[in-house]
C-alpha cells in the first residue's frame, strides 16, 4: 500500500530534514520562506528548528517591506 501524502508534518519536529521533499515543503510554509532561504539557513545555522526559528521567523516582515518599496 502506498502512502499518498500522509506525511504532512515532519517526524522529528525539532530538526529540518532537507532530504525529504514533504519536510522541505512543510518548513517553507512554517517559516514563510523560499526553499533557497531554508537551505541557506540550514547551511549557515544548522538544522535545529530552534536555531532556524530565530533566523527565518524574522524574514517575512523584511521580505514584505522589500516588496512594498
Amino acid at each position: 500500500m502506498t502512502d499518498h501524502g500522509q506525511h504532512h508534518a515532519p517526524r522529528d519536529r525539532s530538526r529540518v530534514n532537507l532530504d525529504e521533499p514533504y519536510e522541505v515543503q512543510y518548513w517553507m510554509m512554517e517559516f514563510s520562506c523560499t526553499e533557497q532561504e531554508l537551505r541557506d539557513a540550514v547551511r549557515d545555522h544548522g538544522d535545529t528548528v530552534e536555531a532556524l526559528s530565530a533566523v527565518l521567523k524574522k524574514q517575512p516582515a523584511a521580505n514584505i517591506m522589500e516588496w512594498d518599496v
